[in-house]
């Protein structure tokens, strides 16, 4: 059993939001454009790269840049058909030598 916290709670918008959560909603706009009711919201400053709801998914490429973001609403399984391709984009061209 580790002795060190494993997970915090984070912000993950508006002026407090985690260093990763600022990078990830850089490269990637967000799949919605509305908002639900602000006064249910639990921030003010809204963007429109706002994550909108817990469970959004980002798709990154092999240097650690997201190419993708999804909609809470996506199985992990649709995403599958991205990270093949992705794959096959970011494959190298040529065996290594030894093979």
């Amino acid at each position: 059993m580790p002795n060190f916290e494993l997970t915090e709670t984070v912000d993950v918008n508006g002026v407090s939001s985690h260093l990763m959560f600022r990078y990830l909603r850089s490269y990637c706009p967000s799949p919605r454009r509305n908002f639900a009711a602000k006064d249910t919201l639990m921030y003010d400053l809204f963007d429109p790269d706002d994550i909108r709801w817990n469970f959004e998914k980002f798709l990154l490429d092999r240097d650690g840049r997201p190419v993708i973001r999804y909609r809470s609403s996506v199985e992990p399984i649709d995403i599958a058909p991205d990270v093949e391709r992705l794959i096959r984009e970011t494959a190298p061209t040529t065996p290594p030598a030894h093979l």
